[in-house]
Formats: structure tokens, C-alpha cells, sequence
């Protein structure tokens, strides 16, 4: 049997967001801070799904250094869709892919 957490290379977080302009920054840093923790072989891909955002939610989560996907459906099940389809595509083998949202 495989040991549990053998074999990740790779960490997806995904933020579904919706007008969070004043948290967003703070967010994406907390992941970031707590990624480098992390061993040096295992990358991390911040994506913050902003949500028919009507504020600056987009450009403050890219400023704080995750990437954005910008979508109109207001619903949070389909923004964590999104941004775990989005995830998924950034690597070669799902199975060595941690996702958290």
C-alpha cells in the first residue's frame, strides 16, 4: 500500500471568490507563507476564481501573486469547479496532485 501523501509533486489551491477586495491579498499571501514549508520539489499553484466580481478582487489576489480566473456564473460550486479543472490541467499525473479549497 501506498504511504499516504507519497508521491505529491504538486499542491492546487483553489479560492472561489466573490467581492473580497479587502481579504483576497491577505489570503493568497497566508497559502503562499505556508507553501514554502513545503520541500523545494513540490510546486504550488495559487488560483483565486473570482466570481462576477465587482471590485478589485481579480487584481488584488494577481498583485499578491496567484493566478485568476475571472468568471460570471455567481455560484461558488461552479468557481471551485473551475478552479479545480483549471489545476488538474497543470499537471501530467492527477494522481500526484494535493487539491485544497
Amino acid at each position: 500500500m501506498r504511504e499516504r501523501g507519497a508521491g505529491i509533486d504538486r499542491v492546487g489551491v483553489v479560492i472561489p471568490a466573490r467581492d473580497e477586495q479587502d481579504t483576497v491579498a491577505a489570503a493568497v499571501r497566508a497559502v503562499l507563507t505556508s507553501a514554502a514549508a513545503l520541500p523545494p520539489a513540490v510546486g504550488v499553484d495559487v488560483v483565486v476564481v473570482a466570481d462576477g466580481c465587482r471590485d478589485d478582487t481579480a487584481a488584488r489576489a494577481r498583485t499578491a501573486g496567484a493566478t485568476v480566473l475571472e468568471i460570471a456564473a455567481t455560484a461558488v460550486g461552479t468557481a471551485r469547479r473551475t478552479g479545480c479543472r483549471w489545476a488538474l490541467q497543470q499537471t501530467d499525473d492527477p494522481r500526484r496532485l494535493w487539491l485544497a479549497t
